[in-house]
């Protein structure tokens, strides 16, 4: 019992060091040197950091796409059994996932859509979706967070990365030749981006280059010179693979 205390004094120090590190989820998943640290943690580890209301993202999408990615890659979460993944499951804060994510990733993936029951998914898509007010009477009545509810809780903190931030270069010799090809082949050329994360998806941002089409042969020629260059070159922002 005398040792209680300092065993007490090292834990507490053991999950501080692993927040420090860890407790971010959105630049964990953004780097692939801590992505692989994360997918080696052991049970206890991640247990801790889903279960802390310290652990932050930018969305809860994050603290699942870190579980899913763990279970499914890690050597310990490969050898989890289903009581031990339904367990790290009802961590994930269900209603504050997006709705977007819901609808097209969670029940993509087997292991979760067996461990969670129709009702938990359907609440969940419907607390993510309904507006602020209506969340908050959702949150005080009938999908309060009680000992039956664990999924039902407050946000976490917000992560300090808040957007996806792109930085990529294309070389000129790279559009004179999408853009040679284009005249060649008449069809639409594309480049694209490294992948990005953030919120739960990667990102991705496309260059596409097209051949311009066909201008009325009364157009001057300045307005000729001016529509052929913008339909040289299309910037088509951001995709979600």
């Amino acid at each position: 019992m005398a040792e209680a205390p300092e065993l007490a004094r090292v834990m507490g120090k053991a999950r501080a060091k692993l927040l420090e590190l860890y407790g971010d989820l959105e630049k964990v998943w953004a780097s692939e040197p801590l992505r692989e640290q994360f997918l080696a943690l052991p049970l206890p580890a991640l247990r801790c950091l889903l279960s802390s209301d310290a652990t932050a993202v930018a969305a809860e999408n994050s603290a699942l796409v870190a579980l899913a990615g763990w279970v499914e890659e890690g050597e310990a979460g490969r050898a989890a059994t289903p009581a031990q993944r339904k367990e790290l499951l009802g961590l994930i804060r269900l209603p504050y996932l997006t709705s977007s994510f819901i609808g097209d990733v969670l029940h993509s993936v087997a292991w979760i859509r067996d461990a969670l029951d129709t009702k938990q998914l359907l609440n969940a898509f419907q607390f993510a979706a309904a507006s602020e007010s209506t969340r908050q009477r959702l949150a005080s009545y009938e999908f309060g967070p009680s000992s039956q509810t664990p999924h039902f809780r407050c946000p976490r903190p917000l992560s300090s990365v808040t957007r996806a931030s792109f930085e990529w270069a294309i070389e000129l010799s790279t559009i004179k030749r999408m853009v040679a090809d284009a005249k060649l082949w008449g069809r639409v050329v594309e480049l694209s981006s490294p992948l990005h994360y953030f919120a739960g998806f990667w990102w991705q941002l496309l260059f596409n280059v097209e051949k311009a089409p066909a201008l009325p042969e009364a157009a001057p020629d300045g307005a000729a010179a001016a529509a052929a260059a913008a339909a040289v070159v299309e910037f088509v922002g951001v995709r979600c693979p």
